[in-house]
């Protein structure tokens, strides 16, 4: 799972633009879909969705995240 999984709500996520800007969002939501779920998946109210399969890829591993400020 790419360590997304260690994450909790309430951690600091780090985005870096390829221009070197760093973007900083808080873990608010974390939760597990079902693949056919793809309603939840591209529709978000959040600022950041990351996204990756579970161990036996059956299901979506999903943090959700929201816009704190540029660093």
């Amino acid at each position: 799972m790419a360590r997304l999984n260690q994450l909790k709500v309430g951690d600091k996520v780090y985005f870096e633009a390829a221009a070197g800007q760093r973007y900083v969002y808080q873990v608010q939501k974390m939760e597990v879909l079902q693949p056919t779920a793809i309603s939840k998946i591209v529709q978000s109210k959040y600022d950041l969705s990351l996204f990756t399969c579970t161990y036996d890829g059956t299901t979506r591993f999903t943090v959700r995240c929201r816009f704190l400020r540029i660093k």
